[in-house]
């Protein structure tokens, strides 16, 4: 089945901002996998497109965790969203108090940080 014009606008974007600071937890077929489809995985994700297939329905499903992940398209979107949730609950947003905030996450440890961070 072809896309539909309002699947297709999102389809044709091909270059998605995954938004995470750790890019290095995806695998590479992941990481080119979310750029290629990011766009339309998420319009179909907020409502923006409808679903138009079973595989977008279950999609749709894995979102609202109604159903477990089962396909790659499926697990890459569901590790992105819990990548994006991990990093807004753990990084801290005042430059200034960025030490603070490991010193309470890892404890007062004295290398916590590599020399070359420093």
């Amino acid at each position: 089945m072809k896309p539909s014009n309002a699947h297709r606008k999102f389809f044709n974007q091909k270059s998605y901002c995954l938004r995470v600071m750790a890019t290095d937890i995806f695998t590479h077929d992941e990481y080119n996998f979310l750029r290629r489809y990011g766009t339309w995985m998420e319009a179909l994700e907020k409502g923006n497109i409808l679903p138009e297939t079973s595989e977008q329905i279950a999609f749709l499903n894995v979102c609202q965790s109604v159903i477990e992940p089962k396909t790659k398209f499926e697990r890459a979107w569901i590790k992105l969203r819990e990548r994006r949730k991990f990093e807004e609950e753990w990084v801290c947003h005042d430059p200034e108090n960025n030490r603070k905030a490991m010193d309470n996450t890892f404890g007062h440890f004295e290398n916590w940080q590599s020399n070359t961070d420093r």
